[in-house]
C-alpha cells in the first residue's frame, strides 16, 4: 500500500527549490507514494504544472512564522506517514509542527543552504531553532557536501544522519532547452544594447564553483561573448572554480569579493577605481 506523503513547502514560484519539488511531484512512483503538496499559500508561477492527480492544500497562512499552527491541524487531521519540506526556511515550520502532533510519521528535511555566518538576529534566531529542532528529524538531505559539512560543523549534526541528495532537475527536456538560442540582447548584433563587461555573482554552496565555472567557459564558447565577463565565485571549490576561469584564455576575470568585482569592472570599462 502507498506511503502518504506531505510535501511541504511556503509556495511554488520560480527557483531552483520550487523546480526541483514540482520534479519530485512529477516523478515519485504511485505505487510507493500517494503525494499531497502542502503549502503556505496556493500560489505562484508552477503552480498550474502540478501534475493533476497530486492534490494541493493551502494553509492559508501569510508568514512561516505562524504556518506551524495551521500545518499542525492538517497533520492531525491527516495523519500522512512522512511529511517532507523541500524548503530551508520551512524546515523549522515542519520540525514544530511534527513535535506538537507526534504520532509515527517520519519526517524528512532539505537543507538547500550554506549556512552563512553574517547573519540578522532573525536568522541568528533560526539557526538556533535549526540546532535545536534538526536533531529531531528522522533524516536531513543536503544539496552538497558543501551544505552537508556545514551542518556537521554549525548544527553539530552528526554526518549519519545526512543524505547527500543532489537536485533532480535534469529530465527528458534538458537538451532541448540547452539547444535553445540565447535570445538576450548581450548576447546579439546590436552594440548599443551591450554593456562594456558584465558581472556574475555566484555563491556556490548548492553548486560546486569549479562546476560553475566549467559551464561558465562552455557557455561563453558557445555564445561567443565579446565583452569582459567577470565571475564573482564564493564556496565549495572555489579555488579551483577560479583557476578554471583563469586559465580558460577567454574574456574571464576572477573577483575575490564583491569589492573586488566592482573594481575590475571599473578597470575594465576604463572608469578608474578609487
Amino acid at each position: 500500500m502507498p506511503e502518504n506523503l506531505f510535501i511541504f513547502r511556503p509556495s511554488l514560484g520560480v527557483g531552483g527549490a520550487d523546480r526541483v519539488t514540482l520534479t519530485l511531484l512529477s516523478y515519485l512512483p504511485r505505487d510507493r507514494f500517494r503525494v499531497t503538496l502542502v503549502l503556505m499559500r496556493a500560489e505562484g508561477k508552477l503552480l498550474s504544472q502540478v501534475p493533476a492527480e497530486v492534490p494541493v492544500r493551502s494553509l492559508g497562512s501569510g508568514s512561516l512564522w505562524t504556518a506551524w499552527l495551521p500545518l499542525s491541524r492538517l497533520l492531525r487531521e491527516k495523519s500522512p506517514d512522512i511529511l517532507f519540506s523541500t524548503s530551508s526556511g520551512a524546515n523549522v515550520v515542519a520540525a514544530i509542527a511534527h513535535l506538537l502532533t507526534k504520532g509515527d510519521r517520519r519526517l524528512v528535511l532539505s537543507e538547500r543552504n550554506v549556512l552563512r555566518t553574517e547573519l540578522s538576529w532573525k536568522k541568528k534566531f533560526q539557526r538556533w531553532l535549526k540546532k535545536v529542532l534538526y536533531p529531531h528529524a528522522d533524516r536531513i538531505t543536503a544539496v552538497s557536501e558543501g551544505v552537508r559539512d556545514e551542518l556537521v560543523a554549525r548544527l553539530r549534526l552528526p554526518p549519519e544522519s545526512i543524505s547527500v541528495v543532489y537536485n533532480p532537475i535534469v529530465d527528458a527536456n534538458v537538451d532541448a532547452l540547452a539547444a535553445e538560442p540565447v535570445l538576450h540582447p548581450w548576447f546579439g548584433d546590436d552594440l548599443e544594447a551591450k554593456p562594456p563587461v558584465i558581472l556574475m555573482n555566484i555563491f556556490g554552496g548548492i553548486m560546486r564553483c569549479d562546476t560553475v565555472a566549467e559551464g561558465v567557459v562552455e557557455a561563453v564558447k558557445e555564445v561567443g561573448l565579446d565583452v569582459p565577463l567577470v565571475v564573482r565565485l564564493e564556496g565549495t571549490n572555489v579555488e579551483l572554480g577560479k583557476q578554471i576561469l583563469d586559465e580558460s584564455g577567454l574574456n574571464l576575470v576572477s573577483a575575490a569579493d564583491m569589492k573586488d568585482g566592482a573594481q575590475r569592472i571599473l578597470e575594465l570599462a576604463g572608469l578608474g577605481h578609487e
